[in-house]
């Protein structure tokens, strides 16, 4: 049984302490043959545009109904 992990897993943002620990996670895996997963997080930005499945229902009975009330 090997003292060195057989996996490694990394989280990065991009940020320069990520770099640094995307290189030493790097270097690690090389020297003792492990694998090297990586997860990339970033900004979350939600968008006007963005909906969900129940939206579009939700969006198209409020305009039909607001159109039968102005009449």
């Amino acid at each position: 049984m090997s003292i060195f992990p057989t996996k490694i897993l990394l989280a990065t943002d991009g940020s320069a302490e990520a770099q640094l620990a995307a290189t030493t996670a790097a270097d690690l895996a090389k020297s003792t043959g492990s694998e090297l997963h990586v997860v990339h997080v970033g900004e979350f930005l939600p968008t006007i545009l963005a909906q969900t499945e129940a939206e579009p229902a939700r969006i198209e009975r409020e305009a039909h109904g607001s159109c039968s009330r102005s009449r």
